[in-house]
């Protein structure tokens, strides 16, 4: 593990019911449940909305904190700060998860299964807190995941 996702681990690991233990498990790979309403808050996203609100965020010139993705289950994770999830409780293609909801994840800086986390890297500068430790602000989120719905062409009922 490199420093940057040995500290990453250390971080998201305060989300786990045991930090330590949490770390010892991703030590032998394995998946680690990170409760949502402890350390942040946690929005679940169809997988192409997440993408394109990923863009969109980008391209506005917000940051965008780590977030596990699946592509069998066609999701990703993110993580908002406590208590902000609320502000995305009706946009469509999304779902809030309720404090104590178990987010099982993936060792950083490795899959396990279909999981892995997005960390954004550390700035070229060096300036300010590590990336990994800025989490996703909740209304921009929200804005863009919102902006992708309108433009992602939508499956008809019965369609694959």
């Amino acid at each position: 593990m490199s420093t940057d996702t040995a500290r990453a681990a250390q971080w998201l690991s305060r989300a786990a019911r045991t930090p330590e233990t949490a770390l010892a498990r991703w030590q032998s790979g394995e998946l680690v449940p990170l409760l949502a309403g402890k350390a942040w808050d946690v929005i679940e996203a169809e997988f192409v909305l997440a993408r394109q609100a990923i863009t969109l965020l980008a391209e506005a010139g917000h940051h965008v904190g780590p977030h596990l993705a699946s592509g069998a289950e066609r999701i990703i994770c993110f993580l908002v700060p406590l208590g902000s999830a609320y502000q995305l409780a009706d946009t469509p293609g999304t779902t809030v998860h309720h404090t104590g909801w178990p987010l099982f994840a993936p060792p950083p800086g490795r899959y396990v299964g279909d999981y892995t986390w997005v960390i954004p890297s550390v700035p070229i500068d060096g300036d300010g807190p590590p990336p990994w430790t800025r989490l996703t602000r909740a209304m921009p989120l929200r804005d863009a995941l919102a902006t992708a719905y309108k433009q992602t062409p939508r499956r008809r009922a019965g369609t694959d």
